[in-house]
């Protein structure tokens, strides 16, 4: 009799990928706005990785956690930390 128990397995689907990746932007965008203004700018750059990878594999279902992550940005970090990804951003945006 073979053992099908519900454990971790190796593999994970692709849906359960993308709903932890959505998962952890909105775990992101929350303790970004609980931090102090320009208190993260540390993670900024893998932040931003992760959202422009996001748009460019066009994972529609985080675009609303993508969404909630830059409204906390624009709250929460001063507009010269962010003047380099908006480029980015606008580009992908209009490209979707």
């Amino acid at each position: 009799m073979a053992n099908t128990s519900s454990g971790p397995s190796l593999f994970v689907s692709r849906d359960a990928e993308i709903a932890a990746r959505g998962q952890l932007l909105r775990r992101i965008a929350f303790l970004v706005l609980c931090g102090d203004f320009d208190e993260h700018l540390r993670i900024l750059p893998t932040l931003f990785e992760r959202i422009v990878e996001i748009f460019r594999n066009q994972w529609v279902v985080l675009f609303d956690d993508v969404f909630r992550c830059l409204r906390v940005l624009l709250v929460k970090v001063s507009h010269q930390h962010l003047s380099f990804f908006w480029p980015v951003v606008l580009t992908e945006l209009v490209r979707c």
